[in-house]
């Protein structure tokens, strides 16, 4: 009987860590304060505080990374003071997804339509998890 409970105990270890070590992963987040988000025919152009510099920089996030479950985007919806933000998020060293915080009143100053030569940046929005990059 203590054999049979042993070995049930033993199996049970082995499978815990085998689950937990499936589980558990190196996520790495970094949050940064947007500016301003234009929106354009084809995604977000995001203007965000870059600490480093102690100036501003530039991304391009298209409409569809938004779209579908388990997407590239995600967006919060509120009216907490902290907003807008976005919070960039990788997996084991890889870009996973972002997450934007934003205001959800779209009157709110964050919110400008881009009034630009559309062609000039639509390019820039043939952007993939793979490709994805950002500067901080």
């Amino acid at each position: 009987m203590k054999r049979i409970i042993l070995v049930i105990v033993l199996l049970f270890i082995g499978f815990s860590s085998m689950v937990y070590g499936q589980i558990h992963k190196d996520i790495y987040v970094r949050t940064l304060f947007i500016e301003k988000i234009f929106i354009h025919p084809r995604g977000y152009i995001i203007i965000y505080d870059k600490p480093s510099s102690f100036g501003f920089d530039t991304i391009y996030i298209p409409f569809g990374w938004f779209t579908e479950t388990g997407g590239a985007g995600e967006i919060v919806w509120g009216r907490h003071e902290s907003y807008p933000c976005m919070s960039i998020f990788w997996v084991n060293g890889k870009f996973s997804h972002v997450k934007l915080y934003v205001q959800e009143n779209l009157a709110h100053p964050m919110w400008e339509n881009f009034h630009g030569n559309t062609e000039n940046v639509k390019e820039k929005f043939n952007v993939t998890r793979d490709t994805f990059q950002i500067e901080f």
